[in-house]
């Protein structure tokens, strides 16, 4: 917007109010809801989160991607000696490996070992190195497989190929990470997401009327600050964001200086923060994103992170528990060690995910609760923890009267949840009822669940006054059935439900289903859904029982929730408080589309009723169409049909897509059906959106215009997005021999690992020249890619030029025969590219990373409710 002011006049002011919190006061309290309660209240978005987050596979991704990366390690090693001889730690000191990094190597030899790469020989300790495949063959696998994993895989394989320099200090680890973007990868994408859902419930239980203070410990590259400074209400927020590295704080001052919220302080976890300017207590929640394990003296560091904490407040962090995880990335070599003879962390600087807990208690937190995926390898592989520190204990309620007509009866799956039955049964007895006998005799009964037919017969029947029957099934804790075999809670469960439901119509029956939050077991929560469907006059509570570490406890939780008689179905029960789950469709996605010159997203109308053969999209994933300022054209999108016009075949509303859609990338799209193809199960929105229109415009350049041969070189000009990389496996399909020439060290290394011949600087004032030595002076027969002065010179004089994206790819008949596989000589389809995945909110960084030339593989913008929305919008 623009404003034109006459001589003499001064631009309005805007009056915002911003929190500027007077130093904490003696004994301040911050009367947040405990770790639980906010846990519990966060929890359907978690679900949400989880869900998203299972469509990355990680649980393949994982144990493939170790193996490929210790192969490349074993390699590593193998070129880092001068022979393939036994050799010792000193034989590799000799070869050049610095003496800083000794344990490295050592951590890194005994996990070779452990995979079977290593052997330990007697007498004397000497390591042979098996001999590894060929790491750049199991990077290629692995990128073919999990394209949403371009950045790790990228990164580690670049890792791999520069570790003997790195090792011997000719290269710089930080500097070879630095052209990452590790905050669009999945699983910073996925504990972010955690981190937000539980932030967003702290921010709603915050009262109106007073400052909130957050602190961020090592905000590094400000990936974290970004993603939560949206959750904070700008009236009420400060947030002062601090580093151990001043050049940090630097670009942290440039990053959101549009931003009133943030200060920028120097904060070193292993020097007393009260030396550094920061006051004891002053801070209502800390942030800390994989930065508490690089502490040299942990305990110590956690003592100094809640001194920093009013009474109260909340510690949020995230953290990784998997050693191999430290091989992938920038602190390998930096803070992955810890100082020697440390009992904690005896092999490196992580501790395991079961280590956190009982580690902050003993610093003083309190209440600490953990979240991930709920499954492994990601659920012991990092977490996000939730702990507070501590403030006075309230009262615990009375319990509500027990009606002398209830017959209750508290099954235990096992032997292990006895005691909590039998101690549920004792506070289920009704005030009137006789002293003499036990408490079967006063109408609560514990007993296991291995009964007789006969025998839950007779504990049905109770006594004659007995008006209502209520039957609390406790499940064991890890139980872990075989796979594919009916879980045994499952089959007990069924069996009192025929029980119960056998009864007399005239008793009023209910049976209460406890679960367990972790691990959690869906199969017992759908067993109980069903058979409330199946009987629909049966109550039927679920309730989620988090234990608090206090069996007298729990059991007091229990018995007020089944005392209460509540008509609610969904029922979490924490340490703190009481919560119920609610069901709720998503908030549909405000319709808008992108404006590249602004940039930022512009409200829109909903798109019209189809039209014949035509069918209306709501668009999960998006590519960006063209280079930044060629104007509107095609576009490739995923999502869910929502609408089909006249004429439509082979889709219907519901069905996930995946196709090309023309003008400029929108949250809702019209687009012919003959340019869509049905996404394939298990293929997430984000991949589906990698494929149609790369693989279209590599084939229409390379097969239709250039007719590439398999004798041929083609010289794959600055191009290491989508279009590049369907170029490059289409020649590596044609046979073909690629060089590829890319800006960034980054993008030559991925370009290399999935197939190049050759890579080379675009940026070297004699790329050029490099081309023509290397297929002795003929030149390229084909270049594909833009190209500038001077780069027709390494082109054969009989080559062609094609230009990626220039070719109109809306023919349904090349778009049926490309998505089928049929233009595709030994691949059998199409298969997803890897890929960069952006918020739609983040669409500024997306384009920059377009305009830069920066990007690794496709750049997808993806339209997802568990993100920020796409704003703010233009007029």
């Amino acid at each position: 917007m623009r404003c034109e002011l006459d001589a003499g006049q001064q631009l309005p002011t805007i009056a915002l109010r911003r929190a500027a919190p007077h130093p904490p006061g003696e004994g301040e309290t911050c009367w947040l809801p405990m770790p639980g309660v906010i846990l519990a209240r966060a929890g359907e978005q978690i679900e949400q989160v989880r869900a998203a987050w299972r469509a990355c596979r990680y649980e393949r991704f994982l144990p493939e991607a170790t193996r490929a990366l210790l192969h490349r390690h074993a390699d590593a090693l193998t070129r880092l000696l001068p022979t393939a001889t036994p050799f010792t730690m000193d034989d590799l000191i000799a070869a050049g490996l610095l003496p800083r990094h000794r344990r490295l190597v050592t951590f890194l030899l005994h996990l070779l070992r452990e995979h079977g790469l290593a052997t330990r020989l007697p007498p004397d300790g000497r390591w042979r190195l098996a001999v590894p495949a060929d790491p750049a063959e199991l990077t290629r696998g692995l990128l073919l497989r999990h394209p949403a994993f371009v950045t790790e895989v990228a990164l580690a394989a670049r890792m791999g190929r520069h570790l003997p320099a790195v090792l011997r200090g000719e290269h710089d680890l930080a500097e070879l990470a630095r052209q990452y973007p590790h905050d669009v990868t999945p699983v910073s994408r996925f504990t972010e997401r955690l981190v937000r859902a539980l932030l967003g419930q702290i921010v709603a239980a915050w009262p109106g009327d007073r400052p909130l203070r957050v602190l961020e410990i090592g905000g590094g590259t400000g990936a974290t600050t970004a993603a939560l400074l949206p959750l904070l209400p700008p009236r009420l927020t400060r947030y002062t964001f601090t580093d151990p590295d001043p050049s940090a704080l630097t670009a942290a001052r440039h990053r959101f200086s549009g931003s009133g919220l943030l200060d920028h302080q120097r904060l070193d976890l292993d020097t007393d923060p009260t030396s550094q300017g920061l006051a004891t207590g002053a801070f209502d929640v800390v942030i800390a994103a994989d930065t508490l394990h690089t502490a040299r003296d942990l305990p110590a560091a956690l003592d100094r992170v809640r001194s920093l904490l009013a009474p109260g407040g909340h510690l949020l962090a995230v953290e990784t528990h998997h050693p191999g995880l430290l091989l992938a990335g920038p602190g390998a070599l930096s803070h992955a060690w810890p100082a020697e003879n440390d009992p904690l962390r005896p092999r490196t600087s992580l501790l395991r995910r079961e280590q956190w807990a009982p580690l902050l208690r003993e610093c003083g937190f309190t209440h600490v609760v953990q979240t991930s995926d709920d499954a492994l390898p990601a659920r012991d592989a990092f977490s996000v923890l939730l702990a507070a520190r501590p403030r006075a204990r309230a009262r615990a309620r009375d319990l509500p009267a027990a009606a002398p007509e209830t017959r209750w009866i508290i099954v235990a799956e096992g032997e292990d949840g006895l005691p909590l039955a039998g101690a549920v049964a004792e506070l289920l007895v009704a005030p009137d009822a006789s002293a003499s006998g036990g408490s079967a005799s006063k109408g609560a009964v514990a007993v296991l669940a291995a009964q007789e037919p006969d025998r839950w017969r007779e504990l049905m029947s109770g006594r004659p006054s007995d008006k209502r029957v209520a039957v609390t099934f406790v499940p064991s804790s890890g139980h872990r059935p075989h796979p594919g075999a009916e879980p045994p809670h499952t089959r007990a469960l069924r069996t009192i439900a025929r029980a119960i439901t056998g009864l007399p119509t005239s008793i009023n029956r209910s049976l209460y289903v406890v679960t367990r939050p972790s691990p959690p077991d869906t199969t017992l929560h759908e067993t109980a859904r069903s058979i409330a469907r199946e009987h629909p006059g049966l109550h039927l509570p679920r309730i989620n029982l988090h234990p608090g570490g206090n069996l007298a406890t729990d059991a007091r939780r229990l018995a007020h929730e089944l005392l209460a008689t509540p008509t609610d179905h969904e029922i979490v029960l924490t340490p703190r408080g009481r919560f119920v789950i609610h069901e709720q469709p998503p908030t549909p996605l405000t319709p808008c589309a992108l404006d590249a010159t602004a940039p930022a997203w512009t409200r829109t109308s909903p798109p019209p009723p189809p039209g014949p053969g035509m069918v209306t999209i709501e668009v999960h994933a998006a590519t960006l169409h063209g280079r930044p300022g060629s104007g509107p054209g095609w576009w490739a999108c995923a999502g869910r049909v929502t609408a089909v016009g006249t004429n439509v075949t082979g889709v219907r509303p519901g069905d996930r897509v995946s196709g090309l859609a023309s003008g400029t990338p929108a949250s809702h799209t019209l687009a012919s059906a003959r340019l869509l193809t049905r996404t394939p199960p298990g293929t997430s929105d984000a991949e589906a959106a990698t494929v149609p229109l790369p693989h279209l415009h590599a084939h229409l350049a390379l097969t239709v215009q250039a007719k590439l041969s398999p004798d041929e070189t083609l010289l794959l000009h600055d191009d290491a997005t989508g279009p590049g990389l369907a170029a490059l496996r289409h020649a590596l399909h044609c046979g073909a021999r690629v060089i590829a020439a890319a800006r960034t060290p980054a993008q030559r290394d991925l370009l290399l690992t999935l197939g190049a011949w050759r890579v080379l600087d675009a940026l070297a004032p004699d790329a050029p020249r490099q081309v023509l030595r290397l297929t002795d002076g003929r030149g390229a027969d084909v270049m594909a890619g833009p190209a500038p002065s001077g780069w027709e010179r390494a082109l054969n004089p009989d080559g062609r030029y094609v230009h990626l994206g220039a070719a109109d790819p809306s023919d349904p008949d090349v778009f049926a025969e490309v998505m089928s596989g049929s233009a595709t000589a030994r691949d059998g389809g199409c298969l997803p590219l890897p890929f960069s995945a952006y918020p739609a909110a983040r669409v500024r960084d997306a384009l920059a990373a377009a305009r830069e030339g920066s990007a690794l593989g496709e750049i997808v913008l993806c339209f997802d409710p568990l993100d920020d929305p796409p704003a703010p919008f233009t007029k």
